[in-house]
């Protein structure tokens, strides 16, 4: 019955998952959330190119395509192959547009492909991919990368050390609601720091750190912003292990730790070092102070005196003055590019300029629209400050087909389905992690959206599951799998069998009361 709702045109399956005599979950093969299904575009890419079943059943990467981890590192995909581990990577949630953290598994090489694409984009980066993979677009929508078009806009991903304090921050265009005069939505730029992002989502909370907490990072490393090496802490607190990590007193710590209870403190009282080390720890203790409303008002009153005296140094630079005039007019004419979805050309950039305006009473956020005059101060034509727009953030300015064979790579991310790549200038773009997902996936992913414990669990299918399903079902703790007749992947018996999981074989009418 499951297998019904399939939405393949040249196979249906099934699967259903049961623990404790309860089903859990179903699931069936067909298209990813986002993408358009078999049933609807009455096209069979697999049948098309005539591919054999039990064959290429992903989209891939080549190997040295470098992949952002939440840990601060960049690994190419190869090497997480190699190593088979999962790791935390950086997703969008398509339905918000929001970067998320997301947990991938299964890093994998799947085979050596002949139909690759080289995508460059605006900023001279490039990524290779094959090219029936789908590639995330601004407006949260996937478009194969052989399909891409000079001037196609790709979802972004920038981030930085510098804006606060060494903390990775990030950012993107998130959606933000949709427009009267449009079928879709806007955009506007959201950024956050990686650490107060990734604790936030993991906890499901939205707690304001303000003046009382702060997200500490256990191993002292900033960038490795993984969920396990993220704690919450008190200011008082995170002020006391920061100190007491400081090398100068560390050894001294010690002692006072092995001395004992609170009796033997007093033979201290009269120890300069340790008098020392007291009071720096109440100058480092914050919570008080941040209780403090007089303190409060003195820091708010240095720091906006310290962001006059930088507003001060940059705004008589006349360069940089310069190239801030022309990052805005960029933005304002790429955002309306992207508002309007219609060709920009100098002939009617006044229509369309007055057709999209920006309006405070209808809550817009997005760059102000500059006026023509504005741009003729910087460009020497309108004409020419549009096609620069046109490759103003992370657009696509060609795409080669290859003709070259190499051994490409994949994995999975579950739930969202796609993950970032870096593209070495401290931005990244998402590329989706699989071309169609199979019943016992589906299934694994379902029984995660509703918080279900997989593990003990057993699952029915409608066929064999392949090899990359096995290792799905092996890391849900899936225990028993029974299968109808089909498609036999030896490999995938192998993993099961590797992974402890029971694996029955059973046909229709072979044992009636089964």
């Amino acid at each position: 019955m499951v297998a019904q709702r399939s939405t393949c045109l040249r196979r249906k399956v099934g699967a259903v998952l049961v623990k404790d005599r309860h089903i859990i979950a179903t699931g069936y093969n067909g298209a990813p959330a986002g993408l358009p299904h078999c049933i609807d575009t009455k096209r069979c890419l697999r049948e098309t190119l005539r591919v054999p079943s039990g064959e290429r059943h992903e989209i891939c990467l080549s190997g040295n395509t470098v992949i952002k981890l939440l840990d601060g590192t960049y690994k190419t995909i190869k090497e997480l192959a190699q190593s088979g581990n999962d790791i935390w990577v950086y997703s969008v949630d398509t339905a918000t547009g929001k970067i998320v953290p997301a947990l991938a598994t299964n890093p994998r090489m799947t085979g050596c492909r002949d139909d690759l694409v080289r995508v460059t984009l605006d900023n001279g980066k490039y990524f290779t991919c094959t090219k029936d993979h789908k590639v995330l677009l601004r407006n949260c929508h996937y478009c194969e990368a052989g399909q891409l078009k000079p001037g196609s806009s790709l979802m972004p991903m920038h981030y930085n050390f510098s804006a606060n304090n060494g903390y990775e921050s990030i950012s993107n265009t998130i959606k933000a609601r949709k427009e009267k005069w449009q079928n879709d939505w806007i955009g506007e730029t959201y950024s956050i720091p990686t650490h107060i992002l990734v604790y936030r989502f993991i906890n499901d909370c939205d707690i304001e750190l303000g003046n009382d907490f702060l997200i500490h990072h256990k191993d002292e490393k900033f960038k490795n912003n993984t969920p396990d090496n993220l704690i919450l802490l008190t200011r008082g607190e995170h002020a006391s292990i920061h100190h007491k990590n400081n090398p100068k007193d560390k050894d001294f710590y010690v002692n006072i730790g092995h001395l004992g209870h609170i009796k033997q403190i007093e033979e201290l009282k009269n120890n300069p070092q340790f008098l020392h080390c007291k009071q720096m720890i109440g100058k480092q203790n914050m919570t008080a102070n941040w209780n403090d409303p007089e303190f409060i008002k003195k820091m708010q009153k240095l720091n906006k005196q310290k962001g006059r005296e930088l507003s001060q140094k940059t705004n008589s630079n006349p360069e940089i003055i310069k190239r801030r005039k022309i990052g805005r007019i960029l933005k304002g004419i790429s955002y309306l590019m992207f508002r309007s979805q219609e060709e920009v050309n100098h002939q009617n950039y006044e229509l369309i300029k007055k057709k999209y305006k920006i309006s405070s009473k209808l809550g817009d956020t997005g760059p102000q629209t500059p006026n023509t005059e504005t741009i003729l101060k910087y460009f020497p034509s309108l004409q020419e400050a549009i096609e620069v727009a046109k490759t103003y953030n992370h657009k696509v300015m060609k795409v080669e087909h290859l003709t070259c064979k190499m051994p490409v790579y994949d994995l999975t991310v579950p739930l969202f389905e796609n993950f970032a790549i870096d593209l070495g200038d401290n931005s990244c773009v998402f590329v989706h992690n699989c071309h169609a997902v199979h019943a016992e996936q589906n299934t694994i992913i379902q029984a995660a959206i509703h918080g279900r414990d997989t593990r003990g669990s057993e699952i029915y299918l409608t066929c064999t599951p392949c090899s990359i399903c096995a290792k799905i079902l092996v890391n849900a703790g899936v225990r028993r799998v029974v299968y109808r007749d089909g498609y036999n992947d030896k490999m995938a018996m192998q993993i099961l069998d590797f992974g402890g999981v029971t694996v029955e074989n059973y046909s229709p009418g072979q044992d009636g009361g089964r």
